[in-house]
């Protein structure tokens, strides 16, 4: 069987800390290189096949040069080596992909954001008003997206909440709010009934329709798969995304 690309770098990154461990444990009459930085009195993971752990570590422009115990390291140590004391904890190499989601961020400036922040039930009604009176343009059909709300919060200081709460703003407007947790979903009265979800629509698998207390009528929160049976919000527009890209990189610069 081939190996897929990611497999073959992880082993060639395993192959290659395994042999600088064995070279320091055999004494590798290579010539020594003096590192840049060296980490000692640790635990250190080396990725080898035997999982083996040594004690310190030199790295020499971004590169790990030697990987063995602390007496073999002292020999890597120069002048201007920085020395760091990991006082007993672990390190391992790490394959680090930074990277970000330039258009996903910039639609989310551009939607009704609560930003994680742990606000009550009046700010986070207010804050969802003034969107959608900023919207004039928007017709009684399309769908306001509220994201990252801090439901845990919001559940601790109200006991719970339903699409009686949001049905008490001034809109005909479908209002989906997502939670943070990307698992809690709060939708109001036009949202359940633009998606045709009423007392006899069944939970799906790996989901929940929440009911209000004494019968089967729906509450206004969807739990994780259940969010599928919502009709919108629709797909943004081309020229949404290039909107929002545009905004991101306003940002960033």
């Amino acid at each position: 069987m081939k190996a897929s690309p990611t497999l073959s770098r992880l082993l060639l990154v395993a192959s290659a800390l395994g042999a600088s461990a064995s070279a320091a444990s055999n004494g590798s009459a290579n010539k020594t290189v003096i590192a840049g930085t060296v980490f000692y009195n640790g635990s250190i993971y080396s990725l080898d096949l035997m999982s083996s752990k040594q004690s310190a570590l030199a790295i020499k422009d971004g590169y790990i040069t030697f990987l063995g115990d602390e007496k073999a390291v002292k020999s890597h140590i120069g002048k201007n080596t920085s020395i760091f004391d990991l006082e007993g904890r672990m390190m391992m190499p790490g394959l680090v992909d930074a990277h970000m989601h330039v258009m996903r961020g910039g639609g989310a400036l551009l939607k009704c954001n609560m930003n994680f922040q742990p606000l009550g039930l009046d700010k986070i009604l207010a804050q969802i008003q003034t969107s959608l009176d900023e919207e004039k343009d928007k017709a009684d059909k399309d769908w306001l997206e509220v994201i990252n709300l801090d439901s845990y919060a919001l559940s601790d200081a109200t006991g719970g909440v339903t699409k009686k709460d949001l049905d008490t703003l001034k809109t005909k407007r479908p209002i989906l709010v997502n939670s943070a947790d990307m698992h809690t979903f709060w939708v109001n009265s036009a949202a359940l009934k633009a998606s045709s979800i009423t007392s006899k629509t069944e939970d799906p698998r790996n989901g929940k329709i929440e009911r209000l207390v004494g019968g089967k009528e729906p509450s206004g929160i969807l739990q994780d798969s259940a969010s599928g049976l919502l009709s919108g919000p629709a797909p943004p527009t081309d020229r949404e995304n290039i909107q929002s890209v545009k905004t991101a990189l306003k940002l960033l610069r």
